[in-house]
């Protein structure tokens, strides 16, 4: 999956013609804006909580609704290092071999299962992260600030560690990585 710009739209968006930098991850909010990441990554674990309880969908629908909300993550970490000025990314050209799905090679399989499986990873962290601040957010006005401070650190703390694990665009992979 690439990640929505100005230059490169994805599948599920409307706004080829938004006034974005070229390289600018956008989910109908601009990448640089402080709120977009959590914004969206709220806006995906509500959609997919919705499409889950949605009896109407047949199994093809929540396919594609899970598919959006899984994009929409990654486009949200994307917004995050866009933010952060990390813009640089791996060029395709650094990349040493990549998922296509044209071949079934051990290698390429390995490749995607590994990715699969980090992008899994930090999609629960991410979700666990917004509702350990939620916790947060609502006991702090209830005379419990020092358990806010606390939770919130304990917070950045899951947050960096989801950021290590999240993979990259596509399905790099490298010896060790």
């Amino acid at each position: 999956m690439g990640v929505n710009t100005k230059t490169a739209p994805g599948a599920f968006d409307q706004l080829a013609e938004a006034k974005a930098a070229p390289d600018e991850p956008m989910f109908r909010l601009w990448g640089r804006d402080p709120l977009a990441e959590l914004l969206v990554l709220d806006w995906a674990e509500r959609r997919r909580r919705a499409a889950r309880e949605n009896p109407a969908l047949d199994r093809e629908s929540l396919r594609l609704e899970l598919i959006q909300c899984s994009e929409a993550e990654e486009i949200a970490w994307e917004m995050r290092r866009f933010r952060l000025g990390e813009r640089d990314g791996e060029a395709p050209a650094a990349v040493e071999e990549r998922y296509s799905g044209a071949t079934t090679s051990a290698d390429e399989l390995a490749a995607k299962e590994r990715h699969d499986a980090l992008v899994w990873g930090a999609q629960r962290l991410s979700n666990a992260i917004a509702e350990i601040l939620a916790v947060a957010a609502r006991i702090g006005p209830l005379g419990f600030s020092n358990a806010e401070m606390e939770i919130t650190v304990a917070a950045q703390t899951l947050r960096e560690q989801e950021a290590a694990i999240r993979p990259r665009r596509g399905y790099a992979h490298k010896a060790g990585g």
